[in-house]
């Protein structure tokens, strides 16, 4: 009996330790961790094994852009991120994103984890290194909802104002596509809140691309907790009690006409009838009388101070039905022919 424990103890024990040693791991990893990769929105690489994350030099030979090409996004429509309608206003333009910039070199990512500073540090360098490589005119595509502390405006948005590279920002609506001026350098102040008034001005594209993807399935998407979940159809109900935004009009539509209320116009006044020389005003018209109407016969005239009589109704006198004479034997009897 003891013999027989002994060798399945020692059989179970060779077969776990083969089994874990054909596992693609990471030496340099706490414990054994299960290589998984995945494909973002944008096409990106993400993976969980930090030998494939990259350095901070391949980072910055990789996310260099031309001038007035780079598009950064911001934001949620719906628990939704706008990632991949960044992507979609980026192409239509000629540009590209951070994780389409990196997706195009054949760079793979680590997945963003803010229980993991390591992530969290490769993902701040690629969004300052971005950043700093822009030059021209610079675009970001927000959504109608921001997390506190995003990394635009943390980083990304302090380093795009220091940049003397950067002319202008925009700022592209993920849902209308309209186009808002945040940013000019030659206005004469970095900070566009400041000068508001002269600095926001809008104007929409000439054209405004595709804004619907298909939502794909994520498997590491993780669950919302219950906070979150109250708070969503809270802000659902402060969306519909905003203003709608203004929506951007396609190139050739009709504009709508202008209505102008009856009271804001001036009424007409008739013009003066005039008379020759000596001549007489006419005389005025006397007023058309009422026609009379002959009173009927069943409807007497009312004594004044007194209630008018009920007026008389007369019911039409039925006629009685024709009873239905009996069937006889010598109806429907062939006649004789004579």
């Amino acid at each position: 009996m003891k013999n027989s424990l002994f060798i399945g103890l020692s059989a179970l024990l060779c077969f776990s330790t083969s089994f874990v040693s054909a596992l693609p791991i990471n030496s340099t990893a706490v414990g054994l961790v299960r290589r998984t990769q995945r494909k973002t929105d944008s096409g990106l690489t993400v993976s969980n094994v930090p030998s494939d994350w990259p350095d901070d030099a391949t980072l910055t030979r990789v996310l260099a852009s031309a001038p007035g090409k780079a598009f950064f996004w911001t934001g949620r429509n719906g628990g939704v991120s706008v990632e991949g309608k960044a992507l979609l206003v980026a192409k239509a333009q000629g540009g590209n994103t951070l994780e389409g910039t990196l997706s195009s070199g054949g760079v793979i990512m680590p997945d963003f984890d803010f229980g993991n500073p390591e992530t969290v540090r490769i993902w701040t360098v690629a969004s300052k290194t971005f950043a700093e490589l822009a030059s021209g005119d610079s675009f970001v595509v927000t959504g109608r909802s921001t997390r506190e502390g995003n990394i635009f405006h943390k980083d990304e948005l302090p380093r795009l104002k220091r940049n003397r590279r950067i002319n202008k920002i925009f700022k592209i609506d993920s849902t209308t596509a309209r186009r808002t001026l945040v940013f000019d350098r030659n206005a004469g102040k970095l900070d566009a809140a400041a000068n508001e008034a002269n600095l926001r001005r809008d104007a929409c594209l000439a054209k405004p691309p595709q804004l619907t993807i298909p939502r794909r399935s994520n498997s590491f998407r993780r669950d919302l907790s219950p906070v979150e979940k109250r708070a969503a159809p809270a802000a659902r109900n402060q969306r519909r009690k905003a203003a709608a935004a203004p929506a951007c009009p396609l190139p050739g539509a009709a504009q709508n006409k202008k209505v102008v209320p009856r009271s804001a116009t001036a009424s007409k006044v008739p013009r003066e009838r005039t008379f020759p020389a000596g001549g007489k005003k006419p005389a005025a018209k006397p007023p058309a009388q009422k026609r009379k109407v002959a009173r009927p016969a069943n409807r007497p005239k009312r004594a004044p101070g007194k209630a008018a009589p009920p007026r008389k109704r007369t019911t039409p006198v039925k006629k009685p039905k024709k009873a239905a004479k009996p069937a006889t034997k010598a109806r429907g009897k062939p006649r004789k022919r004579r």
